[in-house]
Formats: C-alpha cells, structure tokens, sequence
C-alpha cells in the first residue's frame, strides 16, 4: 500500500483485525452503514408481471461492477418488488459467505 500517501495521524480503530485507522475516521458496523435484504424475487416468469433482469450472487461475485452490458437472467416481478429491488448507480453490493465446517 506504499502507492497511497500517508495521513498525518491515526487513532486505534477498536477493532483488533482493523488496527490503526486515520484519525478523522469515523469506525461503524457493517449493519449500521447499511441493510441486508434478500430479494425473495421468484427466477419464474408470470403473466401479470413485468419482465425484469435479475442481478444474481454470482454477477457480485465475479465481477467488480455490475453493468448493462453484462447478460442477466429474465424473469417477472411485482410493480412493488421492482421499486423495493432495482440496482440504483453507486450501489455497493455483497454476498453473505456461508462457512461450513466438516462434521
């Protein structure tokens, strides 16, 4: 990280794996910064519902942005689903990761 320059003074971020952080930062939770929400958007196509292009966990996690150009999977939702779900520009994205442990 020599390529970005120095800030003039750190304080201890109160979080071990963090360490140090600049002094003028502000040290918040994950789940205070944001939500987590998991669509719930049915991969079937209905009649009565508008056609939409699902962003899937692995458009996330296989790529740095997300882009019109990329080829999304087609499918239906509800006018309320659509307003509650659209990806708006500067959205920041993440998937959960699920550990599991040998039994």
């Amino acid at each position: 990280m020599s390529q970005y320059k120095a800030y003039t003074s750190y304080k201890d971020s109160g979080v071990e794996w963090i360490g140090q952080v600049p002094e003028h930062w502000e040290v918040k939770r994950l789940r205070h910064v944001g939500r987590y929400s998991n669509s719930g958007v049915d991969k079937k196509s209905y009649e009565d519902q508008q056609t939409v292009e699902l962003c899937n966990y692995t458009d996330v996690y296989y790529n740095e942005f997300i882009s019109d150009d990329m080829p999304f999977m087609q499918a239906t939702a509800s006018a309320h689903e659509i307003e509650q779900f659209t990806l708006k520009k500067a959205m920041s994205l993440s998937r959960r990761i699920q550990k599991t442990h040998p039994t």
